[in-house]
């Protein structure tokens, strides 16, 4: 019986320590944040870094110390930002894996794609309507439908890369920002699903490309899966609240 208890006591132990879903969209949001700050706030609000050419930004760099400084923090927080990527590609796959009704899961991804674009559009291009780049949500968007064709096939595995490939040339044609690095980590995060170890690893290499990104790894391998005791729609409203945010401030 002691044994039993011991037993038990440690098993809440390792719980303790485990991230739940909500948490982890708690904090991919924070990372979210931090990388629209940078890049609208910092980089394009108060750098004007669209406007002007390496060797002149290089130059302001050297001769003003407070632009140094302004610089050092835009680099920071968006290098930080990067950490959300892989983050919000492991919820929407494992997210995926849990839902009840693909149909609107995908419509509420898709009309907070559509309700975002002109807030994007403004932040970063200084343009209600702009088609140099789609915000990131459409990406989610091509990501799951991936992941829906990909469960679909599961009996024809050898066309998975088929529909791998297929999904980020829609996501290079459609200009979505981080469509290459969010459509393939959803995509291995699903096919790896049932091997967890081989799913972080796969994904820490492919989010290598973003610099920091496979930091994340590390607190991707503390998710215990799901954990709903929140209401989840309430997270839709957030990423347009950081564009508005960060084109007020």
């Amino acid at each position: 019986m002691y044994e039993e208890n011991k037993m038990e006591e440690k098993k809440t132990k390792k719980k303790s320590f485990l991230l739940s879903r909500n948490v982890l969209k708690w904090m991919a949001y924070f990372f979210l944040f931090l990388y629209c700050y940078s890049r609208i706030v910092i980089q394009n609000g108060q750098m004007h870094i669209e406007s002007i050419n390496s060797s002149v930004l290089s130059e302001m760099m050297s001769q003003n110390t407070s632009f140094m400084a302004l610089a050092n923090k835009a680099v920071v927080f968006e290098f930080l930002g990067y950490l959300a990527i892989p983050m919000f590609a492991f919820l929407l796959a494992d997210g995926y894996k849990y839902t009840s009704d693909f149909k609107k899961y995908f419509l509420r991804c898709l009309i907070l794609a559509l309700t975002c674009e002109p807030l994007y559009d403004f932040a970063t291009h200084g343009s209600w309507i702009s088609f140099t780049s789609q915000n990131p949500v459409f990406s989610l968007c091509i990501a799951l439908l991936l992941l829906k064709g990909l469960d679909t096939i599961q009996a024809k595995k050898w066309m998975y890369p088929i529909l791998l490939v297929a999904a980020i040339l829609w996501a290079i044609l459609l200009k979505t920002s981080f469509g290459l690095g969010i459509v393939l980590l959803s995509g291995v995060y699903w096919i790896f699903r049932n091997k967890r170890y081989l799913q972080l690893l796969a994904g820490c290499a492919i989010s290598s490309i973003f610099y920091t990104a496979p930091l994340a790894s590390l607190l991707l391998c503390l998710s215990k899966g799901k954990e709903e005791n929140f209401n989840g729609s309430f997270f839709y409203a957030i990423y347009p609240l950081i564009l508005i945010v960060c084109i007020i401030l």
